[in-house]
């Protein structure tokens, strides 16, 4: 049951209807069609091979449009064989199951197979199609992520999602959740994209042992099959749904902020609790915070703005998508229902207006909008929170014809298109959106938060698995409220979390009933957020490489173990630990009372980035995780670009207010390896990182890249040498510095 009244999916009574009976083919220059008899009628499957990528097999195009496709090429009788651009697949009939279609992966053998006996229509008492089964095999070693965001684990093998958004109560129900994506990986080398808002239900080894059900409450009759390796999928899908949105640099920071009750503690005036916010950073050190979410608190009053502006600490809004119908008849100067942008609700046989919902496929959706916003622009508003997206009931009809059961999920995508307008229009780029709801499609408009866990251990785990599936899912800008929202974390719980949090793509603090700065879970916490904090303003320059990355390909900043290593039987089940980026390897500590972890390590060598010390890849260890720390690793030949102090060049230190110097982390190569380092969206440095015989690293810069110092970490170094001449350099243990002011070419290491 979901939280907060919010609607639930009301399955359409359909017959189903298996598409067993092939009743003729057809070969055509682009696309091999073949007919099925569903409940007396034909129906025209098409298999094509979209520009973008993959094998598209259709009956009703979806949401999504990709009308470039390959030329076929076809060979055989009994098996038509199809070749198109890179992709590869076979046709044949069957007596028992209608047909046979078997996709090729990359290496030529066999990655997907439906059969006719598995793809069923659901057809009404009208005769039309309600709903899509799709029944796709597994293998036993086969694992299976994505899907939105999901709570519960990784790997959907065993389980059960709801393809249906709803606020979840905290994760109350399994298989709930806010974003959901009918986006599914899997380690056998191909993504399923189903190219549909519908909600639905899917499930893998529950209704039929080792096969997929994927059951959508609507004609979802269009279906991509990506045959890549993961990092190729989701570029895939990415250029069929929309590259992520870039934000701004500074969104990549940490911001600080807290909810309604919050900003009201002890029935103080929330500018009072805003200039307590302020101080007790100051107190830290810390006089520039990137933003403020000021939930119907500061965000409010003007003076709240003018305290903000002397520190650049930046404004974020709460956003409700409600809107009174007076005030949009007033603003609108109408009163016929049709002209105001809220959905129409089914009472009987007509439709009347509910009480305050925006409808945003409305176009006076940003009408109303841009009149809500205008004066909060006029005091710098750079950003909000686009709440509340799950509230479409499937009796609904909105503006653009379709009913709620179409539009529950879809219409998150129009609220998060509609405000990146309005924005747009007053801030240019230089704003951040986060939504709560989510949908295909959505990451090209705003990003992403997790919605409302626990203030526990069960939340904090909530939080990271739903990190890990979104990002997988193509939401790749995503972040939590660190220490969950509502209740009171333990210290412990904040710690984790906020270690967790440095390393995701959004560092953001919200709380409900207790703030969520660190002074206020003692001097323990205080001292670690002040070390993450300015490790995150360090690694600030690598962060957003990674937001830029993303941006041009859809590669996700947070990469999960099954999405960097599918080959591997070992790595690929493992879910307690991730790649954030190409660079660092994160190990967080995800149980209560525990000081130590395990953590499987992949071939190659991996320096810890806070002591430098190398680990031995290919085996699981028992590494020390004290409450302090957070295990993080580098992999062998890392290049990870930082920003430091001129005068120390100590990592994990204030650049605040001091001179700073672009910097390069790096560690020993064990073969070479070519990285692109983004500085902007049009700006991008080529370095190669090699071991070079009797040394530990030879680092060529072959684009020029600005470089004030680099850091190796992982090795007893001799001597240096830059452009060719021995250079001094500083050691502290296995940790060197190298001051480099005229830049570099190529730097030697021994």
């Amino acid at each position: 049951m979901a939280y907060s009244g919010c609607p639930l999916m009301r399955e359409h009574k359909v017959t189903f209807h298996a598409a067993d009976a092939v009743t003729g083919v057809r070969r055509g220059a682009d696309a091999f069609c073949f007919f099925v008899k569903i409940n007396g009628k034909t129906v025209r499957l098409a298999v094509t091979f979209p520009v973008l990528g993959g094998v598209r097999l259709t009956a009703k195009p979806g949401f999504f449009a990709a009308d470039d496709r390959h030329a076929v090429t076809y060979s055989g009788q009994k098996v038509i064989r199809m070749t198109a651009g890179a992709a590869k697949a076979d046709f044949r009939r069957d007596t028992e199951k209608g047909f046979v279609l078997t996709v090729y992966g990359k290496n030529g053998t066999p990655a997907f197979t439906l059969s006719g006996a598995d793809l069923q229509f659901g057809i009404d008492e009208k005769g039309k199609c309600g709903r899509m089964r799709y029944f796709v095999p597994f293998a036993e070693n086969e694992v299976l992520y994505g899907l939105g965001e999901r709570y519960d684990r990784l790997d959907r093998r065993g389980l059960h999602a709801y393809l249906w958004n709803v606020d979840t109560g905290f994760g109350a129900v399994q298989g709930e959740a806010y974003q959901n994506v009918p986006l599914m990986h899997s380690t056998a080398g191909y993504a399923l994209f189903f190219n549909t808002m519908f909600g639905g239900n899917t499930d893998s080894g529950v209704t039929v042992s080792e096969k997929t059900l994927y059951d959508f409450n609507g004609d979802a009759q269009d279906l991509f099959i990506f045959t890549g390796t993961p990092y190729e999928n989701l570029d895939s899908y990415t250029r069929l749904t929309g590259r992520p949105i870039l934000p701004p640099r500074w969104a990549y920071e940490y911001w600080m902020g807290a909810s309604y009750d919050a900003w009201r503690l002890d029935g103080k005036d929330p500018l009072i609790h805003l200039k307590e916010y302020l101080d007790g950073y100051a107190a830290i050190g810390i006089h520039h915070v990137a933003a403020c979410y000021g939930e119907t608190g500061p965000c409010q009053t003007k003076e709240a703005y003018e305290m903000l502006e002397p520190s650049g600490c930046r404004m974020l809004f709460w956003n409700y998508p409600a809107y009174g119908r007076k005030d949009s008849a007033a603003l609108l100067h109408t009163t016929s229902p049709a002209k105001l942008p809220h959905p129409m609700m089914k009472k009987g046989t007509r439709y009347v207006l509910p009480d305050n919902w925006l409808d945003f496929t409305h176009p006076d959706a940003k009408t109303v909008m841009r009149h809500k916003y205008a004066r909060y622009f006029d005091w710098g508003l750079k950003g909000a929170m686009i709440d509340f997206g799950e509230f479409i009931d499937p009796d609904w009809k909105c503006h653009n014809g379709k009913d709620g059961n179409a539009m529950h999920n879809e219409h998150s995508y129009w609220y998060a298109k509609t405000m990146k307008e309005v924005f747009e229009e007053r801030c240019g780029d230089d704003y951040v959106l986060f939504e709560r709801s989510g949908c295909a499609g959505a990451q090209h408009y705003c990003t992403h938060f997790g919605g409302d866990q626990k203030t526990t251990f069960e939340g904090l785990n909530q939080a990271y698995y739903g990190m890990l599936s979104a990002s997988a899912s193509g939401l790749v800008n995503w972040g939590s409220d660190i220490g969950g929202l509502g209740g009171f974390p333990s210290d412990e719980t904040y710690i984790r979390w906020l270690q967790m949090s440095t390393f995701s793509p959004l560092m953001r603090a919200h709380a409900a009933h207790k703030p969520h700065n660190p002074w206020n879970y003692g001097d323990p916490a205080t001292d670690v957020f002040k070390t993450l904090y300015w490790w995150r303003e360090n690694m600030l320059p690598y962060t957003y490489h990674l937001a830029i990355e993303a941006h041009k390909t859809g590669l996700p900043l947070v990469l999960p173990m099954p999405f960097v290593y599918p080959d591997d039987a070992d790595l690929r089940v493992v879910e307690d630990q991730y790649f954030f980026g190409s660079e660092l390897m994160v190990a967080p500590v995800l149980s209560e009372n525990r000081n130590w972890r395990t953590v499987q390590f992949p071939a190659g060598h991996f320096t810890s980035l806070w002591s430098g010390e190398t680990v031995e890849g290919g085996r699981r260890l028992c590494v020390n995780a004290p409450l302090d720390t957070i295990p993080v690793y580098l992999r062998d030949g890392a290049i990870l670009p930082l920003t430091l102090p001129k005068e120390t060049l100590l990592p994990f230190t204030s650049v605040e207010d001091t001179q700073t110097v672009p910097a390069l982390l790096v560690t020993p190569a064990l073969s070479r390896r070519t990285v692109t380092l983004h500085t902007s969206a049009d700006d991008s440095f080529r370095l190669v990182s090699e071991k070079p015989d009797g040394g530990i690293l030879r680092l060529d810069n072959t684009d020029g890249m600005a470089c004030g110092a680099l850091l190796l970490f992982g090795a007893a170094v001799t001597h240096v040498k830059v452009d060719g001449k021995e250079v001094p350099f500083t050691n502290d243990g296995n940790k060197t510095t190298v001051r480099l002011e005229n830049g570099f070419k190529t730097i030697e290491i021994f």
